[in-house]
């Protein structure tokens, strides 16, 4: 049997501040293992050269966009 979890005692202990900082430091290294791990499995295609464009399967019917940044 552990020592119980007290979460007011924990909630003391640890800043927000530092709450967050550890939090970002965990989701970056999560999305750099996500993209390392793309960029190892991706491969070119078999049909033609690495940076070719395959054609859609539905044609586009979009007429004109509005694009918001």
């Amino acid at each position: 049997m552990g020592i119980p979890f007290d979460p007011e005692k924990f909630a003391q202990s640890v800043s927000r501040r530092a709450f967050l900082q550890q939090s970002a430091y965990g989701l970056g290294g999560l999305a750099l293992g996500m993209l390392l791990d793309s960029a190892a499995q991706a491969a070119p295609p078999k049909g033609g050269s690495p940076g070719a464009i395959r054609p859609l399967h539905i044609p586009p019917r979009a007429k004109r966009i509005i694009h918001l940044c």
